[in-house]
């Protein structure tokens, strides 16, 4: 068993344990770790900085709703967690939607990697000798893709 110093089980161990004991297969928790471990990292990559002149205060409820559901979501039981997230991920868009920032309307993650989060441009990509196709990518990608087509 695995012991921090205050003498408790990491809450990664403590979740497994409860999916364990409710007979739920090990995958799924695995899983919401995941999650919550993606999701921690989108409200880590966000650029709302609460501390700027002029923020409005919807945004920082937004910001606070997002930063909540992130908490909640490491401390809940399994099974809720991703109607937690889901949560987050809302106040996540309507704080996006107030700083104008690019939405996705189809919830669709990056084409690349969906760790990259929610694709906000669709571009045209084709693999090495295949075919063109139009893809939604992430906001970094579509610099990244824009880029490589100014190169001569």
């Amino acid at each position: 068993m695995a012991v921090t110093v205050t003498g408790r089980r990491p809450r990664s161990l403590e979740r497994i344990g409860r999916a364990r004991s409710a007979g739920r297969p090990l995958g799924s928790a695995a899983r919401e770790e995941q999650a919550i471990t993606e999701f921690g990292a989108l409200l880590g990559a966000h650029p709302f900085d609460a501390s700027l002149p002029g923020v409005a205060y919807p945004e920082v409820a937004d910001h606070s709703l997002a930063l909540d559901a992130y908490d909640r979501a490491k401390d809940a039981p399994a099974g809720e967690v991703r109607g937690i997230l889901a949560e987050g991920r809302a106040a996540l868009a309507r704080l996006d939607a107030r700083m104008g920032l690019d939405t996705v309307d189809s919830g669709t993650g990056c084409f690349f990697d969906r760790r990259h989060g929610p694709a906000v441009a669709a571009v045209d990509w084709s693999p090495p000798g295949g075919t063109s196709r139009r893809v939604g990518v992430c906001r970094a990608d579509a610099v990244r893709l824009a880029d490589q087509r100014r190169r001569p």
